[in-house]
């Protein structure tokens, strides 16, 4: 999984990365409950603004990937508490990506095949970001 994190992304550097347990803690605390995940990577990158934060898992089937980013982008979107604003799905070389605005970032969750992504990015860096993980 660590393979997935690219040293940079556009100005910014790869400054710390978890991966197996490690990540998965990360990825659990990030979600504030157990997410049924095989394996995951966490990437911290720093540059010219807020750090850069990637969390990646990997389900057990496409399907299930599917499930879980969907199941995420409800929540936020549904949670009238929520810290989040819902901005329109778009479509980043042929994958659907959700984003959200709040706590001073752009947050960009979607899945390819059985791996889920959740970019926490500024807004200078969201097509940076994207072109890092989705290549078409």
């Amino acid at each position: 999984m660590n393979l997935l994190l690219p040293e940079t992304i556009g100005q910014y550097q790869l400054k710390t990365k978890f991966s197996g347990e490690q990540a998965l803690l990360r990825i659990n605390k990030l979600h504030g409950k157990t997410l049924h995940a095989l394996d995951g990577v966490v990437g911290i990158y720093a540059g010219p603004g807020k750090d850069i934060q990637i969390w990646i898992s990997r389900a057990d089937s496409a399907k299930e990937a599917r499930r879980q980013a969907g199941e995420m982008v409800h929540r936020m979107f549904e949670n009238a508490e929520s810290p989040f604003i819902w901005r329109k799905r778009m479509d980043f070389k042929g994958v659907s990506v959700y984003p959200f605005i709040g706590m001073g970032q752009v947050h960009l969750i979607f899945h390819q095949g059985d791996l889920v992504y959740w970019l926490s990015v500024n807004k200078e860096q969201e097509q940076d970001a994207l072109s890092a993980f989705i290549t078409g």
